[in-house]
C-alpha cells in the first residue's frame, strides 16, 4: 500500500500495516498488543473529528486546542493504553499518515530508531555514505543521518537522491 493511499486506510488495512511494522520493529507479542489497542484507541478518536484523510482529522483536533496531547485525548486512562498510544503514533509518523508539527517531533524519543528500522532503512544508508564522502565522521555523521529522516517524517518527503552539498 502506497502513502497516499495510507492517508485514507480503512483501520482493518491500518491494523495488518502496523502489524507487520511492530514485527519488524521486534516488538514481542505483548508490546504488539498494547500498540494495537493504542491504534485502536486513536483511530476511534480520529473518526470522530472533521476532515477526510487522517492528517486533516488530526489537524483539526489540534487547531481546536493547540496544547492538545493526542495520548490523553483518545481516552487513553492508564499508563499502558497511553504507552500504546504513543507507539501507534510513532507508527503513524514513520509511514507518513499522521505528520507531526516540528515542535511536537522531538517529543517521540523512539522515532528516529524506528525509523531507521522500518520506513526510512535506505534513507539512513544513503546519508551515512555521503557523510562518508565528504569526509564526515563519527558523531557528526551519526547526527546527520537521525536528522534527515526525522524532519522528513514531519514533512512527507523522502530522500531520494543524494543530500545536496553545502
Amino acid at each position: 500500500m502506497r502513502t497516499s493511499s495510507l492517508a485514507e486506510a480503512d483501520a482493518q488495512s491500518m491494523f495488518e500495516l502496523l502489524e507487520a511494522h511492530w514485527l519488524q520493529v521486534g516488538f514481542c507479542r505483548t508490546t504488539r498488543w498494547v500498540a494495537k489497542a493504542g491504534i485502536g484507541l486513536l483511530l476511534e478518536w480520529l473518526k470522530r473529528a472533521r476532515g477526510s484523510i487522517w492528517q486533516e482529522r488530526g489537524e483539526s483536533a489540534a487547531e481546536e486546542d493547540q496544547s492538545l496531547d493526542w495520548r490523553r485525548a483518545t481516552g487513553a486512562s492508564n499508563n499502558k493504553e497511553l504507552y500504546g498510544v504513543g507507539l501507534a503514533l510513532r507508527a503513524l509518523m514513520c509511514h507518513r499518515i499522521i505528520r507531526p508539527s516540528y515542535e511536537r517531533l522531538y517529543e517521540f524519543r523512539r522515532l528516529t530508531e524506528e525509523l531507521h528500522k522500518t520506513t526510512d532503512r535506505d534513507d539512513f544508508g544513503r546519508v551515512i555514505a555521503e557523510a562518508t564522502k565528504l569526509g564526515i565522521s563519527g558523531p557528526r555523521r551519526r547526527a546527520s543521518s537521525a536528522s534527515w529522516p526525522r524532519c522528513s517524517s514531519a514533512t512527507e518527503r523522502r530522500s531520494t537522491r543524494s543530500p545536496p552539498k553545502i
